[in-house]
């Protein structure tokens, strides 16, 4: 899926109030809001596809992380303590 067509997906989900530009700099509540409803569409589903939203979180996400929502930090740093204890067998 192309950059153009993700930017279509989140101006069409937020009625050309978000840009994909938007999403790559700020983590607000709005453009969490805007990113979930722009992967659930038709075609194309992003969350259908676990290498494109690996590359989400790599990309946009991960880089964002520290500016972003404190509660959004935490719940994804309480998300990867349990991986890790699954992993290890705890």
């Amino acid at each position: 899926m192309g950059e153009e067509l993700v930017a279509a997906h989140i101006s069409s989900a937020s009625t050309g109030g978000v840009t994909l530009q938007n999403c790559r700099e700020e983590q607000s509540p709005t453009v969490r809001l805007v990113l979930g409803k722009a992967a659930q569409s038709r075609q194309n589903a992003w969350f259908k596809s676990v290498g494109k939203m690996e590359r989400i979180a790599r990309d946009i996400v991960g880089p964002a992380l520290s500016s972003g929502d404190p509660e959004f930090a935490g719940l994804l740093t309480a998300l990867f303590g349990w991986i890790t204890n699954v992993s290890e067998g705890n």
